[in-house]
């Protein structure tokens, strides 16, 4: 090669630009739905209680992709039947901080820096003596109680913290 400064010499023509705009557009929103399923999973038969609470997107049904938030009541004879039916996809967000916060978790450390140096939220429940460490990390928790731990573990979703919560009497 004679010039290393080499240009193209046969620019894209508008039509090369409107496919490529149009991919590039494609590829966004491919990115886009990957990062939001992300905060989802599917959820197994075995977490299906009365108040658990899921996302449904009746795919049968003539109508936009569109999900909508469900609690499974014992009263709603076909909620059953509709889980079992094949014709609908069924998600659950993975817990986090806003989930957490809306039962009644306030965030203790307002430190910002510390927040990010320790990777780790600690909320307190309605000023009680009940403390919260989430670790982003690894999505592990921590429950204390008067300066004891009374729970160390996973929490995949907020119906579990929920059903958690009234076990350990923290309400």
């Amino acid at each position: 090669m004679e010039n290393s400064n080499y240009e193209y010499e046969h620019p894209l023509t508008e039509k090369d630009k409107e496919t490529v705009q149009q991919d590039f557009s494609n590829l966004q929103v491919e990115v886009n739905k990957v990062i939001e399923n992300s905060k989802y999973y599917a959820p197994s038969i075995e977490e299906f209680h009365v108040g658990f609470e899921f996302e449904i997107w009746y795919s049968c049904a003539y109508t936009p992709e569109l999900w909508e938030k469900e609690t499974l009541e014992l009263y709603k004879g076909e909620d059953l039947n509709m889980l079992a039916d094949g014709c609908h996809q069924l998600r659950v967000k993975y817990l986090d901080q806003s989930d957490i916060e809306s039962l009644g978790w306030k965030e203790t450390c307002t430190d910002y820096i510390y927040t990010i140096a320790t990777n780790k939220v600690q909320l307190r429940y309605n000023d009680t003596v009940a403390l919260l460490e989430m670790y982003k990390e690894n999505n592990t928790f921590t429950i204390m109680y008067s300066c004891e731990c009374i729970f160390k573990g996973t929490i995949k979703n907020k119906s579990e913290l929920k059903k958690l919560m009234r076990w350990l009497n923290i309400n």
